[in-house]
């Protein structure tokens, strides 16, 4: 059941995300709104511009600059749960691959943080939803996985 659920938002969010013909950008912003309306998350995610995005993903260790962010779209807990979206159009592949590494890299943190302070929260990080497509990388750590895909359909 775990493994069909998986699939199901993996397919949804690669459909999304891989948008026509390849020449234009998928629709970040709206994948993003989508989310936020739904239930998927405790609270409502406080936004977050690629500045703070550099920041929180330590995105220069990956050799990340902000210029190498097109278009993206943060939104993280303000308390102490492990809510969070990034959605990120990246200027390449190389670039794209980094953020992934990163991405991988802040599930793998948050969890072991949040082992000590807040254990309730540890098993939204092990159904993390991180994704590369092309230039296109996304994270999605949410309380509700279900809600996460029924957003996207």
């Amino acid at each position: 059941m775990r493994m069909r659920r998986f699939l199901c938002i993996a397919l949804a969010l690669m459909l999304l995300l891989s948008g026509c013909g390849g020449a234009k950008p998928p629709d970040i912003q709206a994948a993003a709104d989508g989310l936020l309306a739904g239930s998927a998350f405790e609270e409502q995610l406080l936004a977050q511009d690629s500045s703070k995005a550099m920041l929180i993903y330590r995105l220069s260790a990956y050799n990340v600059s902000e210029e190498d962010i097109e278009d993206c779209r943060i939104g993280v807990a303000q308390s102490v749960i492990g809510d969070e979206m990034a959605f990120f159009v990246m200027s390449g592949e190389a670039a794209a691959e980094a953020v992934y590494a990163a991405l991988q890299a802040r599930v793998k943190t948050q969890s072991t943080a949040f082992e000590g302070y807040g254990p309730e929260q540890v098993p939204k990080f092990d159904n993390a939803i991180i994704r590369q497509s092309g230039t296109t990388v996304y994270l999605i750590v949410a309380s509700d996985y279900g809600a996460v895909d029924r957003s996207l359909k």
